[in-house]
Parts: structure tokens; C-alpha cells; sequence
């Protein structure tokens, strides 16, 4: 191989090897972390498929700019209000929020930012805000002691406890070989309701249906949630 060759070579390795390295590491510019953008709708900084997410732009970081330009590789995004950012993801992952400055008529690229992104996950009812699960078994002095129920859907999705509420539930038994069902008329035990616990044998299974109201247009279908009493 001619000295020429490799002069070539090395020019090309010089050349290439350090841009490549640059772009991988430094496609997107810089990654902003969360003291500059962050969630508003999570307490661990995660966004939802399916539910509104806002996210909060420091205003020490946007003033910097005439203005901002954001594009997302997932879902839509747009500017609720001047720096609180509204985001529908559209799959599960992640998505990555790309930001730019403008200044005198100049476009800055200003870095990126990544968001995990979950499923919203399934409510479970709760009895005196403890969640239960469908299939499970209570000692007899829970439900004799409960106040009321209610729906859960995660810690960390701030205002989910508001989005469906029990407005009553109706407790389907076996009485004498018979399915029998009772109409209780809130999310408190009546007590007619705890005179039919207190009188259902050890072992034997209740089913719970909740009744409930969904904010705004929000719907559930909640399934019977079926507990054996010991």
C-alpha cells in the first residue's frame, strides 16, 4: 500500500470518526433536565397515554428567547398557556420533546428532553381508601367496620382521585340458594347493607358492583368486584 493510501486513510479515519461520535452524542444538542421541564400532571415526572399531560417550561429558561418552538417525536404537542406545554402522547415508551429558541429572527436549537410514558392504569375500588382487587378475601370485621368505598387509580397522577367517584353500589350474595342483590343508594354503607355482611357465612363470597359518575366526559366499565368474607 503507497504512502498516498494511507494518507488517505488517516484523513478519512480524523475526519469521520470524531463526527460520528459527535452526532450520536449530541443529535438533539443538549439534554434539558427537570429543573428546566418538567410534569405537572406526575409526581415522578411520567406522561400518559390518553389523558391530558401538562408540562411546565422554567420561565428563567424561556425568557432567555422571543419565543419558543417545540416539536415532539410522539403524539402532538402545543403551548397551553406561555410556558405550560399540553401533550397527548400516542403510543407507549417514550417521548422526546426537542426544543428551540428564537432570538432576532434566529433559530436556536436548545436541546431535548425524554419522557417515560405509561398506560393509565386500571382503577380498583377501594374500601376506606384501601385498594382491593377483584377475586380477593377481607376478614368479616373490614366490611363491618368500613365507612365507605371509593375508586383508585394511581399516586401519581395528580387529580386522579377525582375523576370517577361512587355515587352508591349494589352487593350481590346467595341467600338460600338464591342470587339476591341489594341496592346500596351512596359510597356509604347503609345499614341495611351491614346487617346483610354481618349475616353471610365465613367462606362464602360477596360481589360488589360500584356505581360510579366520571368527570367530564371520562367513562369506565368497572367489573364485579367478587370477595369471600372469612
Amino acid at each position: 500500500m503507497t504512502k498516498s493510501v494511507y494518507r488517505l486513510i488517516f484523513f478519512i479515519g480524523i475526519l469521520c470518526f470524531p463526527i460520528e461520535g459527535i452526532l450520536s452524542q449530541s443529535r438533539f444538542g443538549t439534554e434539558l433536565n427537570n429543573t428546566i421541564i418538567s410534569a405537572l400532571s406526575s409526581r415522578n415526572n411520567i406522561l400518559y397515554r390518553g389523558i391530558d399531560n401538562y408540562i411546565q417550561i422554567s420561565p428563567q429558561f424561556q425568557s432567555k428567547y422571543d419565543s419558543l418552538i417545540v416539536r415532539c417525536n410522539n403524539g402532538s404537542v402545543m403551548f397551553e398557556k406561555e410556558n405550560v406545554l399540553f401533550v397527548m402522547p400516542s403510543r407507549l415508551g417514550k417521548v422526546r420533546l426537542m426544543f428551540y429558541g428564537i432570538t432576532d429572527n434566529d433559530t436556536i436549537s436548545l436541546g431535548y428532553t425524554y419522557f417515560e410514558v405509561k398506560a393509565v392504569p386500571e382503577p380498583c375500588l377501594t374500601i376506606d381508601n384501601t385498594p382491593i382487587t377483584t377475586n380477593c378475601a377481607l376478614p368479616r370485621r373490614v366490611l363491618q367496620n368500613c365507612d365507605s368505598l371509593g375508586i383508585y387509580f394511581s399516586k401519581d397522577i395528580i387529580g386522579s382521585e377525582n375523576w370517577l367517584k361512587v355515587t352508591g353500589f349494589i352487593i350481590v350474595y346467595n341467600y338460600g340458594g338464591f342470587n339476591v342483590s341489594y341496592n346500596n343508594p351512596s359510597k356509604v354503607f347503609s345499614k341495611a347493607t351491614k346487617q346483610i355482611l354481618n349475616h353471610i357465612g365465613p367462606n362464602r363470597e360477596i360481589g360488589i358492583l360500584p356505581i360510579v359518575e366520571g368527570e367530564g366526559s371520562l367513562t369506565k366499565k368497572l367489573p364485579i368486584y367478587r370477595i369471600t368474607i372469612y
